[in-house]
């Protein structure tokens, strides 16, 4: 814990705008503790309550000790339940309160190497939908800020606390996108007052959530997991492998104007038809003129091809 970092933003906000207390997320009395400080301070009322803290492994599943799996899975799920616990009763008694829990793009799409830190977003998001209905009429909102990767520390998870390969270092290598805290701070802004429950955090993420409702099987196509020796053992041709770039935890789907048309098949809206490379006359039934339409041959390029 940065209270080092607590102490110099309290002292930005000025005292009487802030206040702040060392917590352990797994711990109820902890909570209970901070939270009757908060209430002395801001008289019995809380606007938003922002479950943040999240921690992760990075790795393969066997490489990573039962421990460190019971501490991912405590801080991110039983803590954001255990701060929902402890701070409804000052949300009932505010008006329009609302809670955000910090989810992520690995709570949309199962990530290897990030199996665990994965199940807990999932974990997340579930309960963030689940919360929504039920405090509705408690007047409550919950959502949830979905982010893709965020310049913040947690990029420098590794297999276990104090190791040397960090997934930072796994990014930079790959030339991944990172986004800047900023971004985060922005859609973390739109989540505490907006009307969606989801919020996703860069473009990134942004894609990642479409395909992953239109387009499954493409996206489950390309969170593979990678080969840990020789990408060759995939049999996976050179030209392939300039296509796929490994994040540490997802692949990340690039798809150009031409291969997405190409996608369009998979997509269940009519009239959505894969796009061939040649132009055909008009038909009656898509002009706007209505002047009479001639039935012109193909061009030669398009002769045989079903239409």
């Amino acid at each position: 814990m940065n209270t080092a970092g607590l102490a110099e933003v309290a002292s930005e906000l000025g005292t009487g705008n802030s206040v702040y207390a060392k917590l352990d997320v797994r711990d109820r009395n902890d909570w209970a503790l901070a939270v009757k400080g908060f209430a002395e301070a801001t008289g019995d009322k809380m606007h938003v309550l922002f479950n943040n803290a999240g921690i992760g492994r990075h790795g393969w599943f066997e490489e990573i000790s039962g421990e460190d799996n019971d501490l991912v899975v405590d801080v991110n799920i039983k803590g954001v339940i255990n701060g929902v616990q402890a701070c409804l009763p000052l949300l009932k008694q505010t008006e329009g309160a609302r809670i955000v829990n910090t989810a992520s793009t690995a709570g949309i799409v199962g990530s290897p190497r990030l199996a665990v830190y994965s199940a807990t977003k999932f974990a997340v998001r579930g309960l963030t939908e689940a919360l929504d209905a039920e405090f509705r009429d408690l007047g409550i909102r919950v959502t949830s800020l979905m982010p893709w990767f965020i310049d913040t520390p947690i990029l420098d998870m590794g297999t276990a606390e104090g190791a040397n390969a960090k997934m930072a270092d796994e990014l930079r290598d790959n030339g991944q996108e990172v986004y800047p805290v900023s971004l985060a701070a922005q859609r973390a802004w739109d989540a505490a007052h907006g009307n969606d429950i989801h919020y996703m955090a860069g473009k990134a993420a942004e894609r990642a959530k479409f395909f992953s409702r239109w387009a499954p099987g493409l996206i489950r196509k390309q969170v593979m997991k990678p080969s840990r020796h020789a990408t060759d053992a995939l049999g996976i041709s050179s030209k392939r492998k300039s296509r796929r770039r490994s994040s540490g935890g997802f692949l990340v789907v690039r798809l150009s104007p031409l291969s997405a048309s190409r996608q369009r098949r998979h997509l269940p809206t009519w009239p959505w038809r894969p796009v061939q490379q040649c132009r055909l006359q008009r038909h009656p039934w898509r002009s706007r003129s209505r002047q009479p339409h001639r039935r012109l041959r193909e061009p030669s390029s398009c002769a045989g091809r079903h239409w």
